[in-house]
């Protein structure tokens, strides 16, 4: 019963993650309807400006309401906002339309986790394994969106509609399973975690993570101006997605070596490279091959997070953190990268604007590492002299 409960726990984390790529892929989307990277990169910030309100009030709501009833409310609310997206044309109503959009859109995966990870803790399991089909689910979903745009643009809601109406009839059968019972349960084991280490690290998050926000709203139109096939867009999205799965299989005993901080800053230092390199591609395998560092990057930082705050932050901040988790890396990160690269696109071009990002990261990136690395080196030392 309990490896059921986890297919079902991995089934929910991979449509959430299939309908999170398609999502991803506006982008392109807004690109092929002919918007200007300032306004593309508006229309893709709306989803994470949102998340400023809508994260704080649906985790509100899910005090209050029952899993069943929150599912369908916010699966309903993203499809008929979503299609909307389909029939209207003009810029400031699609404006309007993806902020309504991503009030309900933002929250699927925050308030979707939320009740996975509740799941796996009462059956004393981690997130690795369910991640990793999140992962695999992100990956699939944005291969095939990418060859499927090239034939219309339709399916890319019609697959996001499939994907949400499996996870609200999914996510309602993860309480239907037998718990664990033997051993320590999570509650019991000792948090050592503190706020401000929490915020701390998720400053750093959230700084790295805006250049992610910001390759994955201009990618598309990199492969545009260089005339490559539309399609490698979803083949980027799928590789650099599937590069996490290496890490997954081995995220707790990497953590356990690591350590939060050393994780998190060589997490942020792989970002920065990655996207230094990135205008330098010259070809379409070179800009795919290099989308594959992305295994050592956004996954590693949003692990080390989020195993920080179910199993070091005391459970009394865990709802709070959380709901401002998400606010970091999808709200703020995602929205200042796609706005605030927009303006910058506008004013000094895409391939400076990669560079300009990248540079500014790896100042902060590289001594952090250094750093990390000799606080990890001295707690081991310090270890091994007290044993």
């Amino acid at each position: 019963m309990v490896l059921m409960g986890i297919f079902i726990d991995s089934v929910v984390e991979l449509l959430m993650y299939a309908n999170l790529a398609m999502f991803n892929i506006l982008g392109q989307y807004f690109y092929m309807r002919g918007f200007s990277p300032f306004e593309v990169g508006i229309l893709v910030a709306m989803i994470p400006a949102a998340s400023f309100v809508s994260n704080p009030f649906w985790f509100r709501m899910k005090e209050k309401l029952p899993r069943t009833r929150l599912i369908a409310i916010l699966t309903i609310g993203t499809v008929v906002g979503f299609w909307s997206l389909f029939f209207v044309r003009p810029f400031l109503l699609n404006l309007v339309l993806m902020a309504f959009t991503a009030f309900f859109s933002g929250a699927v995966v925050p308030i979707g986790e939320s009740y996975v990870m509740e799941s796996l803790i009462r059956k004393q399991k981690k997130l690795d394994l369910p991640r990793m089909f999140g992962t695999i689910g992100y990956s699939m979903g944005s291969l095939m969106i990418g060859f499927l745009l090239k034939i219309d643009v339709v399916f890319l809601f019609a697959f996001s509609t499939l994907f949400l109406v499996l996870v609200s009839f999914l996510i309602r059968r993860l309480d239907q399973i037998a718990l664990v019972s033997e051993g320590r349960s999570a509650a019991s084991l000792p948090r050592t975690g503190s706020w401000n280490a929490f915020l701390w690290y998720l400053v750093l998050a959230s700084a790295s993570i805006l250049l992610i926000s910001f390759n994955g709203a201009f990618l598309p139109q990199l492969i545009g101006q260089r005339g490559y096939d539309p399609a490698l867009t979803g083949i980027c999205f799928a590789v650099l997605s599937f590069s996490e799965v290496p890490f997954l299989l081995f995220a707790k005993k990497i953590l356990r070596k690591m350590g939060t901080l050393l994780l998190l800053a060589t997490g942020v230092l792989c970002i920065s490279l990655r996207m230094f390199l990135t205008p330098f591609t010259n070809s379409e395998l070179a800009l795919v091959l290099v989308q594959a560092m992305h295994g050592w990057s956004y996954i590693v930082i949003y692990y080390a997070l989020f195993d920080y705050i179910h199993y070091e932050l005391p459970i009394a901040y865990a709802s709070k953190a959380q709901a401002v988790f998400w606010i970091g890396i999808q709200g703020l990160s995602f929205f200042l990268g796609s706005s605030l690269g927009g303006l910058l696109v506008e004013g000094i071009g895409l391939d400076r604007t990669y560079l300009l990002l990248s540079i500014g990261l790896f100042c902060v990136a590289a001594p952090l590492t250094v750093v990390a690395v000799v606080k990890r080196f001295k707690g081991s030392g310090l270890k091994r002299k007290a044993a």
